[in-house]
């Protein structure tokens, strides 16, 4: 981010102009009043963004794991906090996957920095890059989405599938995780 030559002004202008899937915010109330799981976001982004982008909407998320971005002396710097030493990435997912699973998790990503971690969750809603990566895989635990309303669709279906008995959806799946 040293490299940027934005002003935090512009940075905000720009932020408060990005748009997310319509459905999000639906599928955020769906998950919390029909399954009351905890909702995460993990991020290879930045924490500010997210937090910018989300934030009429905050208290439906559980936890948000992404990249600190400050702007201290005129100058944007970077902390990854949540980074391990034998991962390339600043947020390792795969080791913040085991450490925020309490029972089943339902893992939904899009990209690279999903690779990991999409292969220790118990179903995967995937598209883009990662979607074509499971598909390379030994793996049968995903399917594809385009936008959260098709996953609004599926989770029913999905959490009976990963549940012997349907009484205990609502309080054996504990955990979405958003990468």
């Amino acid at each position: 981010m040293s490299l940027v030559n934005i002003t935090k002004d512009q940075l905000e202008d720009f932020l408060s102009n990005v748009h997310i899937d319509k459905s999000f915010i639906k599928f955020l109330d769906y998950v919390k009043s029909n399954f009351n799981a905890k909702v995460y976001i993990l991020s290879d982004g930045f924490r500010l963004f997210i937090k910018k982008i989300l934030k009429d909407h905050l208290e439906k998320i559980d936890g948000i794991y992404a990249n600190n971005l400050y702007f201290i002396n005129k100058k944007f710097k970077t902390l990854y906090r949540y980074s391990q030493k034998d991962c390339q990435l600043g947020v390792c997912k795969c080791h913040l996957l085991q450490k925020l699973k309490e029972d089943k998790i339902v893992y939904i990503g899009d990209g690279m920095s999903d690779f990991c971690a999409s292969k220790n969750a118990d179903f995967v809603f995937a598209k883009g890059k990662l979607l074509n990566f499971l598909k390379t895989q030994n793996v049968s635990n995903f399917t594809n989405f385009s936008y959260f309303e098709g996953i609004i669709d599926q989770l029913p279906f999905v959490l009976e599938n990963l549940h012997e008995e349907r009484g205990n959806i609502i309080n054996r799946t504990r955990g979405l995780l958003l990468g």
